[in-house]
């Protein structure tokens, strides 16, 4: 009880802080804490749990590996983010042609 009232009581004192930061907040705080629960912890349980042939266990590896992957790649570009390189998250087309394949001249 008392750890969920901490949390709480941290949420809400971040929520004030941040204010108009609050959506890149929750962008990083969604990358660390539900990266985990979505992909990482039930491919480490039916790893650790119910895995017997090296068939399953090799995609619950790679299902891991790919969590990690995922929650590195998605902290990193929340905090870029964070720090104001916006165009690092965004690819801007100008004179996209779907025929031909982008070149660093028409990425704007």
């Amino acid at each position: 009880q008392a750890i969920a009232s901490i949390t709480v009581g941290l949420s809400v004192v971040a929520t004030i802080l941040l204010g108009d930061k609050l959506d890149k907040f929750l962008s990083i705080l969604g990358a660390i804490a539900c990266t985990p629960i979505a992909f990482l912890f039930p491919a480490l349980f039916h790893y650790k749990v119910s895995a017997k042939t090296q068939k399953q266990k090799t995609i619950d590896m790679v299902i891991l590996i790919f969590a990690v992957s995922a929650m590195g790649y998605c902290t990193t570009m929340g905090i870029l983010g964070w720090a104001g390189d916006e165009d690092v998250m965004k690819l801007k087309y100008a004179n996209f042609n779907p025929n031909k394949p982008p070149t660093p001249t028409t990425l704007a």
